[in-house]
């Protein structure tokens, strides 16, 4: 069993890195530990830019298609960063749920 990452899965990491390095500095992730929101309206619509919202989502539903190893790629440099905000109850918890309950 190859469990080894694909260049497109490193190629996400990378990116993600990248652009959590430039956004997401330890300074950003203290203000918004102390922010009664946590997250800024223009991080969260520079990630929408980048499609981290519709990575794992259907393409019929208007995502990407990716599967799940695709998306832990964004998730595991999110933690590195500890990136704060909605991200994981959003893009994982809630459209998983959505995508499952509509199969009923």
């Amino acid at each position: 069993m190859d469990v080894s990452l694909s260049n497109v899965q490193l190629d996400i990491a990378k990116e993600a890195r990248r652009f959590l390095d430039k956004e997401c500095p330890t300074d950003y992730v203290r203000d918004m530990y102390e922010d009664e929101r946590g997250f800024t309206d223009e991080i969260w619509a520079k990630m929408i830019e980048m499609d981290w919202m519709r990575v794992h989502i259907p393409e019929p539903y208007g995502g990407i298609g990716m599967d799940q190893m695709d998306l832990i790629m964004v998730l595991e440099e999110m933690g590195r960063a500890v990136f704060p905000g909605p991200f994981f109850s959003t893009v994982l918890l809630a459209a998983e749920t959505i995508m499952e309950g509509g199969k009923l």
